[in-house]
């Protein structure tokens, strides 16, 4: 065989190969998928109506068998409790008081959050940890923590995110004890939207009175103005202050040409706005109560 003829020859069978190629391919996407290879749907509400349907009630029986499980399993006092949030000086009972509207809902503490995780079949891990570890090593001062936590399956698979921030001043520059704070306060973050359970639980009022931030709520309260007082001067002279825009409270609050006594006013007013958006504690509706666990 010459060297022409073996050439036509590679070239030929190069040629059949590819037009098999093609033939495969073409009978490949003309084929139908098989039955049952499920389609996955961009939405879950593109899904076909007897999936979608069975989702639900498959995951509306999953959380029903989870609240049962917290009922059971958490214990009232070390798992879960409700925080006293009245200053002494309006209510001198304390821990011992029986008034409802002086308790807060449900607070999960570290150990509920650790069971439910641990049931749950996750792992907490911090992913932004060793930056400050890092910046403790180089000797960088920190003033502020924040803290991810994100919920791990055994698979790798990050099934929940949650944050956490702390003050260094609050623990009086002990970063340990910062660190841990702050790890606490997102894991438990974590653990709440993981599970849906923030219609259940609260988080961080445990920690607020340990660092005695709600004991003189009551007291700040009364030190503020009403709101329905009457700006003394400047263009909104006359008007109530509930009635002024923020920005203005701002301006005249860093303004040099601002009265002192309207410059005092504002912040007045900025504080009593701050202390209402932050005041208010959700009771929201508690499946459950210690005295209910403690008769099971």
């Amino acid at each position: 065989m010459t060297v022409r003829e073996d050439h036509m020859r590679r070239v030929l069978a190069h040629q059949q190969r590819q037009q098999e190629k093609t033939v495969n391919a073409i009978v490949t996407t003309q084929e139908p998928a098989p039955a049952d290879q499920a389609l996955v749907a961009a939405s879950p509400l593109d899904a076909s109506p007897e999936a979608f349907s069975g989702a639900l009630a498959r995951r509306g029986a999953n959380r029903k068998a989870l609240m049962t499980w917290i009922r059971e399993s958490l214990v009232p006092g070390t798992d879960y409790g409700r925080i006293h949030v009245v200053s002494k000086s309006k209510c001198p009972d304390g821990n011992q008081c029986t008034k409802a509207g002086h308790w807060s809902k449900d607070c999960l503490f570290k150990p509920g959050s650790e069971k439910i995780a641990g049931m749950l079949g996750v792992t907490p891990t911090f992913p932004t940890l060793h930056k400050y570890e890092d910046s403790a090593l180089q000797g960088v001062e920190l003033k502020q923590i924040i803290l991810r936590c994100h919920m791990v399956d055994a698979s790798g698979h990050i099934v929940a995110d949650g944050i956490g921030g702390r003050s260094l001043e609050t623990d009086y520059g002990d970063l340990n004890k910062a660190l841990k704070m702050c790890a606490k306060s997102a894991m438990i973050d974590a653990t709440l939207r993981m599970a849906g359970l923030s219609e259940v639980f609260t988080q961080d009022l445990d920690q607020m009175a340990v660092d005695g931030k709600l004991g003189d709520r009551d007291e700040k309260k009364d030190e503020l103005h009403t709101g329905d007082g009457l700006v003394p001067c400047g263009k909104h002279k006359g008007k109530k202050w509930s009635e002024v825009f923020e920005d203005y409270l701002h301006w005249a609050v860093g303004s040099d040409k601002a009265p002192a006594n309207l410059k005092d006013g504002c912040q007045k007013e900025l504080d009593r706005r701050d202390f209402e958006r932050n005041e208010a504690i959700d009771e929201g509706p508690i499946p459950f109560t210690p005295a209910e666990k403690g008769g099971q």
